[in-house]
């Protein structure tokens, strides 16, 4: 009875073998379910956890969105939102979308939303960065302030961004300051500079003050920069001047733009 139960073993493992299983093969014999047809390792001999529904892996996952092992692009990236997400038809595909002021200006999922944006929460009036109160003396009023305003065409949200305008992917900088004035001409003159840009005609300068002078305003021309030149008397003393960099063109062109407003008052 013993020499019958080994022989029988023996050629139960050599039956095996003979129809192609492998001692390597991480989903040999029990290791697959329904009959063999799906696995339940992959390659390396990792397990893929059980969905539940019967098959070898979650493939609701943004580790296996859609079938087994298909990673949705950005996964584990830096400042994006991965998602897996059935369609009306039940298919499950990736979604991908951007954390707050991080922009995708590549294009390119797989690094994530990997541009910063600098400033940040100043894209409205009422989050202006505040330059505090100057005089009317062109030394003490002198600007020279730095930015950038990258856009995409990619949603942003977790969070949103306050003032983002969808239309050009991208959220306007917004800079507050007073004019005290004195005995000095209150005159605003600023100059916007864009680098960075293969499109630098895409961005405008606006200044308004409380006293209702202006709006004043300039769009960058091919060679990169535009002014605002303005005499005596175009803000009043006291005044609360309010200035911010825009861009105008559509966000299926993503870039990095930089700039610098210097000037006075």
């Amino acid at each position: 009875m013993k020499w019958l139960a080994f022989a029988t073993g023996v050629v139960g493992a050599a039956a095996l073998l003979a129809c192609g299983a492998s001692a390597n093969d991480p989903n040999d014999g029990n290791g697959k379910k329904d009959g063999g047809a799906i696995p339940l390792y992959d390659a390396g001999g990792d397990y893929l956890p059980d969905s539940g529904s019967g098959g070898g892996c979650d493939t609701t996952s943004v580790a296996s969105c859609g079938a087994c092992g298909n990673a949705c692009p950005g996964l584990d990236a830096s400042a994006d939102n991965v998602t897996c997400n059935a369609d009306d038809g039940g298919a499950y595909a990736c979604g991908f979308s951007c954390q707050g002021e991080h922009y995708d200006v590549d294009e390119d999922p797989t690094d994530g939303c990997e541009v910063a944006d600098a400033p940040v929460q100043n894209h409205t009036v009422a989050t202006a960065i505040s330059l505090g109160s100057v005089s009317c003396h062109d030394d003490s009023s002198a600007q020279n302030l730095n930015g950038l305003l990258p856009n995409d065409d990619r949603v942003h949200e977790g969070p949103s961004i306050t003032g983002f305008a969808s239309g050009s992917g991208s959220a306007p900088d917004y800079w507050t300051i007073v004019g005290s004035g004195g005995t000095c001409d209150d005159d605003l003159n600023l100059t916007l500079t864009v680098t960075g840009s293969t499109m630098p005609t895409c961005y405008t300068l606006t200044a308004t003050t409380s006293s209702g002078h202006g709006p004043y305003n300039c769009s960058v021309g091919a060679s990169g920069s535009c002014s605002i030149s303005n005499g005596s008397g175009s803000y009043s003393d006291g005044d609360t001047i309010v200035w911010y960099v825009t861009r105008t063109c559509s966000a299926a062109t993503p870039e990095k733009a930089s700039y610098t407003i210097t000037g006075h008052l």
